[in-house]
């Protein structure tokens, strides 16, 4: 069947539904393209708030964190780039990064492979736990570093 076919198929069933029908597939698309919109907004909103805050002055965030800056000022950008070890900063938490996951990768291989191919006492257990650290949110193990 040719995508122009399939198009026709489409259009046609489309017609012979009645308008109630019509108006149920047309509610919930919108209904769904509105939830979408909701949560685009919550994704994107703090990223545009961190953004034009970083360009107020201290006085100004101190004030009203919501509202605009009165006057945009890169002044802070300026300071963490040029008088600060910002690169190294940076060089530092790739080189810890790529450290880091060359070890998860490496082991998590091991591990799986171990796993799955042996039969040893404690194996379900071990199992077990790597189950339950799946189970909990990256997020819950996170806050704990922020307290």
């Amino acid at each position: 069947m040719t995508q122009k076919s399939r198009r026709a198929l489409k259009r046609e069933s489309y017609r012979s539904l009645s308008m109630a029908q019509r108006f149920r597939l047309g509610a919930s698309t919108v209904l769904g393209n509105g939830v979408l919109l909701l949560f685009s907004i919550t994704c994107i909103y703090p990223i545009l708030w961190l953004f034009y805050s970083s360009l107020k002055t201290q006085a100004e965030f101190s004030t009203n964190p919501l509202a605009l800056p009165a006057t945009p000022s890169f002044r802070h950008y300026r300071t963490v780039l040029f008088e600060t070890d910002m690169f190294r900063w940076m060089l530092n938490t790739v080189r810890n990064t790529a450290i880091s996951l060359t070890l998860i990768i490496l082991l998590s291989f091991v591990v799986g492979y171990f796993l799955s191919r042996f039969k040893f006492k404690g194996r379900n257990l071990m199992y077990g736990f790597y189950m339950l650290g799946v189970l909990v949110p990256m997020h819950a193990l996170m806050i704990p570093m922020y307290i």
